[in-house]
């Protein structure tokens, strides 16, 4: 097509198109990482990720904020203080979470609260993305960079515990703009990545 134009070939992330290109960086990212989704597990939203990629699973918690999720076990708003006791889980999946939570500190500072010492918090944060009008249009409130999320993380979790990558380029940040789908891309393109270009 052309980018002549004022409106994006999907406004529905892709999902209409296959599977939206954010995605095909988290499940790396995630799959890369799976060796510490173990033991007792809290997941976002639904147990994905959990499911998927997790090993040695002792018992899963999905975390929501909104009541009608019924594969929701505990409901709580993470601008709040949580109803969990501290030490309490082994891996926390917070896949493209942050951005809605407007005192993301106090938010990072209860996740440390409640993951064990040896505990592992797996993030996903977006650099390039579309305002997000679901929740509506007032709680989309961040994007992300690399050195943004290095000091923010370090800040609560210290230095040497924190790892930061990122994923994409110019060419994928383009398309996901768009609401091309991954799967309209090839490998090729999708495993480059330009740290000045990050999704």
């Amino acid at each position: 097509g052309t980018l002549h134009r004022t409106s994006p070939v999907s406004d529905r992330w892709g999902f209409d198109r296959g599977t939206p290109i954010d995605r095909y960086y988290i499940n790396n990212f995630l799959t890369q990482h799976s060796s510490h989704i173990r033991g007792k597990v809290l997941e976002v939203g639904r147990l994905d990720y959990t499911l998927r990629l997790g090993s040695e699973v002792e018992r899963c918690e999905v975390l929501d904020n909104n009541p009608s999720n019924t594969k929701a076990t505990l409901i709580a708003d993470l601008e709040k203080p949580l109803e969990i006791p501290s030490n309490t889980f082994d891996s926390l999946i917070f896949t493209q979470v942050f951005q809605y939570i407007f005192n993301l500190k106090p938010c990072l500072e209860e996740l440390h609260r409640i993951l064990k010492p040896s505990g592992v918090l797996l993030a996903t944060l977006p650099c390039v993305s579309r305002i997000d009008t679901s929740y509506g249009k007032e709680k989309d409130c961040w994007r992300f960079t690399g050195s943004g999320c290095q000091r923010m993380f370090d800040s609560v979790f210290s230095e040497q515990n924190v790892l930061i990558q990122s994923y994409g380029n110019v060419l994928s940040c383009v398309a996901f703009m768009e609401g091309i789908a991954y799967e309209e891309l090839s490998r090729r393109e999708l495993d480059v990545n330009d740290p000045v270009y990050p999704l």
